[in-house]
């Protein structure tokens, strides 16, 4: 991950928001916001790929959308910064490299930094993270 990924994976973990906070007032251009959330991305599709362990290579990666009450969602129904972020982690997984561009171009755009937010708070929830 980038530093700053790693800074807000750390700072998240560690419940220090005036940091997160902080750090996220760093992106504030695509560039670096995109930087960031590639790293964040990685880390999410590391983190499964570690629980999982090595898969045929024909295996596809899916996911399932809930909501606050852990009822299904439908993934359309997501914010579409959050939809594509989502989408971002499962192109990694699934190796394909051409929409995990696209996603993350997506995911980056919304200002309100929506993606960029749940895929911390995925990355900080999963094992595996260390501190560099």
């Amino acid at each position: 991950m980038t530093p700053i990924a790693d800074d807000l994976v750390l700072a998240t973990r560690t419940g220090d928001l005036d940091e997160v906070v902080r750090l996220l007032g760093e992106l504030d251009s695509l560039p670096v916001r995109l930087r960031v959330l590639r790293g964040l991305v990685h880390r999410c599709a590391a983190a499964v790929t570690d629980r999982f362990g090595p898969q045929p290579e024909d295996a596809v990666f899916t996911a399932v959308a809930v909501d606050e009450h852990a009822g299904a969602a439908d993934v359309d129904d997501l914010p579409p910064a959050v939809r594509a972020a989502l989408r971002a982690v499962l192109a990694e997984l699934n190796g394909d490299f051409e929409a995990l561009e696209v996603q993350l171009s997506l995911a980056v755009r919304e200002p309100r930094l929506t993606g960029v937010v749940h895929c911390l708070l995925w990355a900080a929830g999963l094992p595996g993270f260390s501190a560099r």
